[in-house]
């Protein structure tokens, strides 16, 4: 399989290399400017100063490994190489890197053939700590650095995220990356092996659904005081163990540092049977004659169906939006506007009755209609 150049690589890699100084030009066109940290491959740029254009600078990395790969020419022929040399175009105000063009070559120093395409354009961003930040320091003459976000409220750890790169413009699904820096010492007890791990920070990507108002673990790396990696994860993709990110927390900050706005969840509580988790959205509004408005958002602990529509079809949902009129006098509500939303947060059932037809709900004691209730008519005061 091919093994595509270090650029590629997000995330896992330890923040020693970026603090190497890299010796002087050898003498034969190229600079040595650090290793991976498993010291598999020496990396070098070219000595010639790269050139300003459109805000950018081109330059050439080396990446020699210490032992073959193989890559797949255009026949399916397996080819093995023992050195990239990678075209690459360094952005230093939008910290990224755009990989132009791969060669491979063998032990001879000997460029393999044109049986393996180039590599089509990448631009990746850059992750502190990684073999993308050396090269960037390189080019660029500084490292990408860490923006502080918030202390946990019993002040053992503090969280940073990444850069200028933290999130993707405009986009309502950003992936971020931060780093948790922990007051002491901490341990973990590693599966399989079952061994305990000891670290003291950890950097973690996350992926929002800012409409959805979750943040979804991607990968976590756990590193000790020395910088070194102890241990990772992994979790596979799956949504519905993702609660979201409520107001007050540490991971409201963080959905704010990538969504680029405050989360208006707060939690409310759960149903009796604990199949629904219930969270006020944003505050209550008064209205005429002792009326409140609230919003609200509820997440069930599985997945549901219903029948909808007149053409009597099957919808899948997994959260509801919730939009009532509480009358604080005669203790009930109507409900205004609800919506069943999917796993993409898409709404697959609306229900939105005319003003005079609004269902008038009598709260239960101790039901999930008193628990709104109570939240429209004392958050308005």
């Amino acid at each position: 399989m091919m093994r595509s150049a270090s650029i590629l690589l997000l995330i896992g890699l330890t923040a020693c290399v970026s603090n190497m100084t890299a010796p002087p030009d050898r003498g034969d066109g190229w600079t040595y400017i650090g290793n991976d940290p498993q010291g598999t491959e020496n990396i070098l740029m070219a000595s010639v100063t790269p050139v300003p254009q459109d805000g950018s600078l081109t330059t050439t990395f080396r990446f020699q490994y210490t032992s073959p790969h193989t890559v797949s020419g255009r026949n399916g022929n397996s080819l093995s190489f023992l050195e990239t040399r990678d075209r690459v175009r360094v952005n230093c105000a939008a910290q990224t890197l755009e990989l132009l063009r791969q060669d491979y070559y063998d032990v001879n120093e000997h460029r393999i053939p044109d049986q393996v395409a180039n590599t089509k354009p990448v631009d990746k961003t850059i992750i502190p700590g990684g073999v993308n930040d050396l090269m960037y320091q390189a080019v660029c003459g500084r490292s990408v650095g860490w923006s502080y976000v918030a202390t946990s409220a019993d002040h053992t750890q503090k969280v940073y995220v990444m850069g200028q790169a933290s999130t993707q413009t405009g986009s309502i699904h950003p992936t971020a990356w931060f780093k948790t820096v922990f007051d002491g010492p901490h341990s973990l007890i590693a599966a399989p092996s079952m061994q305990r791990i000891h670290y003291s920070s950890k950097i973690s990507t996350l992926k929002f659904d800012c409409p959805l108002y979750e943040a979804r673990l991607l990968h976590e790396v756990y590193y000790d005081a020395d910088g070194h990696k102890v241990f990772d994860i992994q979790p596979p993709a799956g949504k519905y163990d993702t609660p979201p990110v409520t107001g007050g927390s540490v991971r409201a900050e963080m959905y704010q540092a990538a969504c680029g706005t405050s989360t208006p969840l707060h939690y409310l509580g759960t149903n009796r049977q604990r199949t629904q988790i219930i969270y006020t959205v944003g505050s209550p509004s008064g209205g005429p004659q002792n009326t409140v408005q609230a919003r609200f958002r509820v997440y069930y602990s599985k997945p549901g169906r219903l029948t909808a529509g007149p053409d009597i079809h099957s919808v899948s949902y997994v959260s509801r939006s919730l939009l009532l009129d509480a009358d604080c006098s005669t203790i009930t509500y109507k409900i205004i506007h609800e919506k069943y939303l999917n796993n993409a947060g898409q709404p697959v059932f609306d229900i939105h009755p005319a003003p005079n037809d609004a269902p008038v709900v009598s709260v239960a004691p101790g039901s999930l209609s008193e628990m709104l209730w109570q939240s429209a008519c004392r958050g308005s005061h």
